[in-house]
């Protein structure tokens, strides 16, 4: 790509970084991974390679080495190390990432399992979601209850788990202890308090137990004043106090 007014170099992009940009791909070493100053100057836009960037901030360490292209050719081709195959197909990352990091670690789960199994219209329609999606889900939710298991979010996904394998009584079991713990105070995560009700009213529909699943969406009501939440109320408990839950009800 030819230099224009709006290219930067690695030490001009440290600057730069702060302004508007769009990140492509993973946070990696990897082509795919680049800044972009969405800001027209001259007509050009331009997208810089931040392994580049990555390049000059590694260069500060006494540790690290720069070397050239032509010192590592021919470059051959091999398998995929176990990091780059955990990855691809477990989603798996936490071999990129420093001692230390990620701090929080249910954010960073909870983070993953979002586009998996909580996307657009997947918690209102569940039977939507890609069977693909539950295998890499599950992945990631086995490794979050390795190294969160008293995390209240942790329980919360499994329990949603066990709901979309069609587990009814075993998603009621979880939901009923979230349950407890959200009457007794203990449970911080707005989201977390009011989904627990939902899904725990949702499952009993699935089990034909009608009574039970009223009693929760009339809690999720009350659970919802207050939060942000609040204004869609209709949408999150569509009708189901009106018509029982069932998974393979078809969306608009």
């Amino acid at each position: 790509m030819g230099r224009s007014d709006n290219e930067h170099n690695s030490v001009e992009l440290d600057d730069f970084f702060p302004d508007c940009r769009m990140d492509f791909f993973r946070d990696g070493i990897s082509c795919f991974c680049c800044h972009c100053d969405p800001r027209p100057r001259g007509g050009h836009h331009s997208l810089t390679p931040r392994n580049e960037r990555k390049l000059h901030l590694f260069a500060k360490d006494a540790a690290a080495e720069s070397v050239s292209l032509d010192s590592i050719l021919p470059l051959k081709s091999g398998p995929p190390e176990p990091p780059i195959l955990k990855f691809l197909f477990e989603d798996d990352d936490l071999a990129y990432y420093e001692p230390g990091f990620p701090k929080d670690m249910d954010a960073y789960y909870a983070q993953k399992l979002i586009p998996l199994v909580h996307g657009p219209n997947m918690d209102v329609y569940p039977g939507r979601i890609p069977l693909a999606n539950l295998e890499i889900a599950g992945k990631d939710l086995e490794r979050w209850r390795s190294t969160r298991p008293e995390s209240d979010q942790q329980l919360h996904e499994r329990a949603w788990f066990q709901f979309l394998h069609g587990n009814y009584a075993g998603a009621v079991e979880l939901y009923r202890q979230l349950a407890t713990k959200i009457e007794a105070g203990t449970v911080n995560d707005p989201w977390v308090r009011f989904d627990t009700y939902v899904n725990l009213g949702r499952s009993y529909d699935m089990l034909g137990q009608r009574a039970a699943a009223l009693a929760c969406y009339q809690r999720v009501s009350k659970l919802l004043v207050g939060t942000r939440w609040e204004p869609d109320k209709d949408y999150i408990l569509q009708d189901y106090e009106t018509v029982p839950f069932q998974v393979a009800r078809a969306g608009p």
